[in-house]
């Protein structure tokens, strides 16, 4: 049986917007727990709070990476 066009749309429509919404989560708390644990780790050192913020995005896509999946799982 084959879905018509704009039925097929609407689910594509859908699925996509809850996904990024979803990536969009988990990538906020992500980089939130992480930020959380360098700035702990970093506590007795005197390293700058820019340091340690790019040091949280630079380790964002492996982490992306490993969210995606998760990420679809829930947007559908």
């Amino acid at each position: 049986m084959r879905l018509s066009g704009i039925l097929s749309i609407y689910i594509g429509r859908s699925f996509l917007m809850s996904f990024l919404v979803m990536f969009a989560v988990f990538l906020g708390v992500i980089y939130l727990f992480d930020t959380v644990e360098l700035m702990r780790r970093a506590s007795n050192e005197s390293i700058g709070m820019g340091v340690i913020i790019q040091m949280g995005l630079l380790k964002l896509p492996n982490m992306a990476q490993q969210a995606f999946p998760f990420a679809v799982l829930f947007g559908g």
